[in-house]
């Protein structure tokens, strides 16, 4: 039972230290969100930074900001994620939503926002919110 014990944390250490090897290079996406009106002060706006992969067709959260607020727009956030894990023939989009726990989502972007990849905007990007249906 203890050899059992003392194999299992030994694995677990040779795997945080080969896990810790891996390369961060910590980035941040800065950006402003547009809605019309206001949102409840018990909301929660969430900004996801989404990764798609072609193959397989997976989709990675790369990073989340999450913001409690109240009053009107525009709101200014801030994604965190490791740029060392971004690659050019992945796809990656930002997205966002208001959410009421009482109603549920709010209002949720308008269209999807590519980010990172060459040819996509980095700089002065608005993500515009909409009534959610």
């Amino acid at each position: 039972m203890i050899r059992n014990v003392a194999m299992t944390l030994l694995c677990g250490l040779m795997l945080g230290c080969a896990h810790s090897k891996a390369k961060v290079v910590q980035a941040t996406l800065r950006r402003t969100v547009v809605f019309p009106g206001s949102i409840p002060a018990d909301s929660v706006l969430r900004i996801h930074l989404i990764e798609t992969v072609s193959r397989p067709a997976t989709t990675n959260i790369l990073g989340v900001d999450q913001l409690n607020f109240s009053g009107g727009s525009p709101v200014a956030f801030s994604v965190r994620y490791n740029a060392a894990g971004v690659r050019p023939e992945n796809g990656y989009t930002l997205v966002a939503m208001a959410v009421r726990k009482a109603n549920g989502v709010l209002f949720m972007e308008s269209q999807s926002l590519k980010v990172l990849t060459p040819g996509s905007p980095t700089n002065g990007l608005t993500l515009l919110l909409a009534p959610a249906k």
